[in-house]
This record gives structure tokens, C-alpha cells and sequence, in this order.
């Protein structure tokens, strides 16, 4: 990772990199979600997605990845 490098142009790896500058200790929370069986007035619609969270020994956030969005209708 360059440093003088926008943040906006790093990838994933330069990222991490950059955050364990600061902290070593993290905690990755993997998260599935499956939306079902709504009841009116979406009834028969639902969504499925995955979220991963990484996060400082604190709590805090610092990335979160979701493929959310995409609802299905029966």
C-alpha cells in the first residue's frame, strides 16, 4: 500500500493492511439472513443475504460487507 495513494483507489487488502497499522486484535462477525413468510401487506415476498462485519476489539465497526438487496416475490 502507498500511502500517498487516495484511499478511494485501495483494494480490500490495502485496507486491512492499513487498518491492522492500528490494531491487531479485530472481530469478524458472519451473518446469514433469510426473510420469509411475510404476512400482508407483502405477503409472499421475502430476501436472503449475507453480511460480514469487521469490527475493533471496542465494537466498533470499520468494514461491513452485505450482498442485501434483492427481494423475491412468490
Amino acid at each position: 500500500m502507498n500511502p500517498h495513494e487516495e484511499p478511494n483507489t485501495w483494494n480490500i487488502s490495502e485496507m486491512l493492511d492499513y487498518v491492522y497499522n492500528f490494531s491487531i486484535d479485530f472481530i469478524c462477525v458472519n451473518q446469514t439472513v433469510e426473510v420469509s413468510d411475510i404476512y400482508a401487506p407483502l405477503a409472499g415476498t421475502g430476501t436472503a443475504f449475507r453480511r460480514i462485519w469487521l469490527c475493533l476489539p471496542s465494537g466498533q465497526p470499520i468494514f461491513f460487507f452485505s450482498d442485501e438487496g434483492s427481494w423475491w416475490i412468490s
